[in-house]
């Protein structure tokens, strides 16, 4: 019951904006490893293999950087 007191999806799609990334994960993208990203400044940089997102995300983290995502 507690996706119920957490509010509806959409409600729970808003919140979830405060975080930098999204990744979200449909039936094409879990049947081929992949994960649709979605930044929190509204850009959308596409599909791509769960690990590249995740050593993407890794490296700007080691840099501490204040941007979301480079552009390659």
């Amino acid at each position: 019951m507690a996706g119920v007191a957490e509010g509806s999806l959409g409600a729970r799609i808003r919140r979830a904006r405060l975080v930098p990334y999204q990744a979200v994960l449909g039936e094409r993208e879990a049947g081929g490893g992949l994960v649709a990203v979605r930044l929190r400044d509204g850009r959308r940089p596409g599909v791509l293999p769960a690990e590249e997102l995740l050593r993407r995300i890794g490296e700007r983290a080691d840099r501490r950087g204040p941007g979301l995502w480079d552009a390659a």
